[in-house]
């Protein structure tokens, strides 16, 4: 399966959505276009890699060596050690390989991890692209750390320090409009303090709404 379309159409939080509960995998390829009011703008491309649903790595190109060299910037392991190591058959997560290794520990899968996800909440400021969603897309094992994120709550740690809201402009509900649960179940993703009194607003609302008493008085 092949998804593509541009952000004035689609907005990369929708997308995710999508991804998360259709438990979508393959590659997410986001294109940046050019400003037209500036000199030398350029295309910009980022690859996002998803496995059911979860985001497993990404890079800003296809040659399979950026989280290798994020590596060697940092001085844990050379370059050279790393393809001793891994192979080109290996079958499993380079930074999951190294820690099985012994050579990385946890916390270093974790920074790598997360730089690798504020380069995609940065894309959720985009406002002029265009994204393709290519499923049958082979996953990169030299890109990935061996940890992952489901897409929704890397777009809800998006959201959150989001500072443009006009390309979501369209989906936010009005402002005098009323909001309602319409979960059957707590949900499962990593809600903040103020999210979470939101969430428990609404439980009780709807309680309130749908007791006997109502019902009967209606």
């Amino acid at each position: 399966m092949s998804l593509s379309s541009s952000f004035t159409h689609f907005s990369l939080a929708e997308l995710f959505q999508l991804i998360d509960q259709g438990r979508k995998s393959g590659c997410l390829t986001v294109c940046t276009l050019p400003d037209l009011h500036t000199p030398k703008s350029k295309s910009q491309y980022f690859y996002i890699w998803i496995r059911h649903g979860r985001v497993v790595a990404a890079s800003n190109r296809l040659n399979g060596q950026a989280l290798i060299d994020k590596i060697s910037r940092r001085g844990w392991v050379q370059p050279q050690v790393i393809k001793q190591l891994c192979t080109e058959t290996t079958v499993t997560p380079v930074g999951l390989h190294l820690k099985n290794q012994g050579i990385l520990n946890a916390e270093q899968l974790n920074l790598l991890f997360a730089n690798q996800l504020q380069q995609i909440r940065e894309l959720f400021e985009i406002q002029k692209g265009v994204f393709k969603l290519d499923s049958k897309a082979i996953l990169p094992w030299s890109e990935m750390t061996g940890l992952s994120l489901r897409a929704m709550e890397v777009a809800l740690m998006a959201l959150r320090v989001l500072k443009n809201w006009d390309i979501l402009a369209d989906v936010l509900p009005n402002a005098n409009s009323a909001i309602q649960n319409v979960a059957q179940k707590k949900p499962e993703l990593h809600l903040h303090p103020l999210e979470w009194q939101v969430w428990s607003f609404l439980v009780v609302k709807f309680r309130s709404r749908r007791s006997p008493l109502n019902l009967i008085n209606q």
